[in-house]
C-alpha cells in the first residue's frame, strides 16, 4: 500500500490527526485529575508537544521505510 503515493499521503495525514488527538488527551487527562496549576500547565504543554511530535514521526518512518526505501530495492 505504501508504494501508492495517495495511500502514503492519507496515512501520514491520519498520523498527524492522531498525534493531535493524543496531545489533547494527554493534556485533558491531567485536568481530569485536578492538576490545573499554571506552572504545571506550562510544563505539561511542552511535554505534550514533544509527545505529539514523536508519535506521528514514528508512523512517518514506517511509511517512508516501506514506501520509499523498500521501493528502491
Amino acid at each position: 500500500g505504501f508504494k501508492n503515493p495517495i495511500i502514503t499521503f492519507l496515512y501520514m495525514t491520519a498520523s498527524i490527526l492522531i498525534g493531535m488527538h493524543l496531545k489533547h488527551g494527554f493534556e485533558s487527562s491531567f485536568k481530569t485529575l485536578g492538576i490545573n496549576n499554571l506552572k504545571v500547565k506550562k510544563i505539561l504543554n511542552k511535554v505534550s508537544i514533544i509527545f505529539w511530535f514523536c508519535v506521528p514521526f514514528g508512523f512517518f518512518m514506517i511509511a517512508l521505510w516501506f514506501g520509499i526505501l523498500k521501493g528502491l530495492v
